[in-house]
């Protein structure tokens, strides 16, 4: 009885929570079209989740194609651009792009460190 009990509550509640846990509410995928710096980690152009572990307050950035990874702290909280687009911020300071911001929709944004002195930004809207 005991067993059959545990199954049920398993089924019903431990199951969907770890489904939870397993999905990405928290993520934004961009297309870079430009190699780009992450702190000390370069990065080639290609498809991109950028996913909040708010918890560890990291953003894992994840090459979808090859699986390539890094963790990147961000500098502060940004308040919310937009409640319905997710935006991935760079920051161009001559031929070298650097990630500035990210925006999830309907969340804070991250800033990250970026260029000094002078630059421009380049956006990419994420999905």
């Amino acid at each position: 009885m005991k067993t059959r009990l545990f199954s049920a509550f398993a089924l019903l509640f431990v199951i969907p929570v770890l489904a939870l846990a397993q999905s990405e509410p928290n993520a934004i995928t961009g297309n870079i079209s430009f190699p780009f710096s992450v702190g000390k980690a370069s990065l080639q152009p290609g498809e991109y989740l950028f996913a909040a572990d708010m918890q560890a307050k990291l953003i894992r950035i994840t090459n979808k194609k090859t699986g390539q990874s890094v963790m990147a702290n961000f500098v502060t909280r940004l308040s919310a651009r937009s409640q319905k687009e997710s935006l991935v911020v760079f920051d161009k300071a001559g031929d070298h792009y650097m990630l500035s911001e990210l925006y999830f929709a309907g969340l804070d944004g991250f800033c990250f460190a970026g260029a000094t002195g002078e630059h421009t930004h380049a956006n990419v809207v994420g999905k």
